[in-house]
């Protein structure tokens, strides 16, 4: 294909993704905060938790027979050979996700990842500036140089810890850096930096369901159907062990061209009940799964030792391997996790207060929250409330558990309390701005049910 179609092609996604939308954002679909009390390892580890790992590396162990036997098939070989002429548009897919996620990135005034908002007009028009070096396949491996660069301002700016979620990025730049590669070795490690990145990201979400459970749950409460009829907590856990199962698999090097297909239909059903948000959080990974459908293991297991290959294919050593790489990342999370929350309430001191719990559903105030441009400047809040009455801060004894008053945090720091359902928030600077809402009693104790605080999130743009 010559330039001058990849020049008509990224300006038809240059047009959709600025007609995209701006509001549209992921982390996980919920309502979080690493705010939220961590489970330790002694919270996690509980019967179901020993019955699900046991299962899950008796299943890794098997799928190494079961991929022995299914590349002796004829079919699967003709399956493979057919994908692998198509090898050499890998790096035009992975080129057109990327594009798509910058252009997102450059129009919402984020870094990179939706959820990840800034302030920085430079930061913006330099992720503008490397969709458009994607354009250039001289220019690629500068993009992943750039990429790299994005990635280390946003440990800097939202931590190593939360950074660690999307490693695939990295991946990803030095798959474009040795995009043109004449080394071979350096050529055939992009696709292998790309399996481990994916295979890691993977894990690090099923660590998430394991240490933040009630994240999940609250997602499950808003969409029941997902849960399959399964009580909320199992299937979080379940959940969380085949995802961890499936990156282990792509690290190990098992079945690539079967779970990229597995996962990418899993995306697809998830993606009818989160829909486009779903999809634009997804994309890159969406783009590695098409690779590793067209490639499968490539040439990968040339540049490792030779003994890598054999100890991979040993049902003992896989078994093995998964309970070490499980117990490696689980180990790290939990630290990271604890240290994050340790951070927040620090930052926070009013945190020690204690949640006043409202269990009764049908007496448990209920916040919405609606936010409008003023006709001349700023923004009007309106905060509709259920069961719940605002009022300032009082010295009695015992609160009421349905009074008190609205905190608004912006990109996460306490900006103002709120004592009446209307609020107006005045102009701000070009960026991104993540709203948060939350209630407490009048004694400041933040109100919550079923373990949740009540709160409601929202995000304004500002161009």
């Amino acid at each position: 294909m010559n330039t001058s179609f990849y020049v008509r092609f990224f300006a038809t996604l240059f047009f959709l993704a600025i007609n995209y939308p701006s509001y549209a954002h992921v982390k996980w679909f919920s309502q979080y905060s690493f705010g939220d009390e961590p489970l330790q390892l002694s919270d996690v580890t509980n019967s179901i938790f020993w019955i699900l790992a046991v299962a899950s590396m008796l299943v890794v162990s098997l799928f190494t027979i079961i991929s022995k036997h299914i590349k002796l098939a004829q079919w699967y070989n003709d399956t493979c050979n057919w994908l692998g002429k198509h090898n050499d548009k890998s790096l035009m897919i992975m080129r057109i996700a990327a594009g798509v996620v910058l252009l997102m990135s450059w129009k919402s005034g984020t870094l990179i990842m939706p959820e990840l908002s800034i302030n920085s007009d430079l930061l913006k028009w330099f992720q503008f500036l490397l969709a458009v070096l994607l354009l250039f396949r001289i220019t690629i491996p500068l993009v992943g140089v750039g990429i790299i660069l994005l990635y280390t301002i946003g440990i800097y700016q939202f931590s190593l810890f939360h950074m660690l979620d999307y490693l695939l990025l990295l991946g990803i730049a030095y798959f474009f850096i040795t995009s043109d590669s004449k080394n071979l070795k350096l050529k055939n490690a992009g696709l292998l930096a790309i399996y481990l990145t994916v295979g890691f990201s993977l894990c690090w979400a099923g660590m998430e369901k394991l240490i933040y459970p009630h994240w999940g749950t609250y997602l499950l409460e808003l969409h029941p159907q997902l849960a399959l009829g399964l009580k909320p907590d199992l299937f979080i856990q379940g959940a969380a062990f085949i995802e961890i199962s499936v990156g282990i698999m792509f690290i190990l090097g098992y079945f690539q061209r079967i779970l990229a297909v597995g996962v990418t239909l899993l995306f697809m059903l998830t993606s009818i009940v989160f829909k486009e948000t779903e999809v634009i959080g997804h994309l890159m990974i969406h783009a590695a799964l098409i690779i590793f459908l067209i490639e499968g293991s490539g040439n990968i297991f040339k540049i490792l030792p030779p003994a890598y290959g054999s100890l991979s294919n040993n049902p003992f050593y896989a078994g093995l391997a998964f309970a070490i790489l499980f117990f490696a990342f689980i180990t790290p999370y939990t630290y990271g996790a604890n240290l994050k929350y340790e951070q927040s309430v620090a930052e926070q001191p009013q945190n020690h207060i204690h949640p006043l719990e409202i269990s009764d559903a049908a007496t448990a105030p209920q916040l919405e929250v609606s936010i409008k441009e003023d006709i001349q400047e700023g923004w009007n809040i309106e905060l509709m409330t259920h069961n719940f009455k605002f009022v300032p801060p009082k010295d009695t004894e015992h609160p009421f558990k349905n009074e008190g008053y609205a905190i608004l945090s912006i990109n996460g720091k306490l900006h103002a309390r709120i004592y009446s359902p209307w609020f107006y928030l005045p102009p701000m600077q070009t960026g991104a701005y993540n709203i948060e809402i939350s209630l407490k009693s009048s004694h400041h104790e933040p109100l919550t049910h079923l373990g949740l605080p009540i709160e409601t999130k929202d995000r304004i743009v500002v161009e």
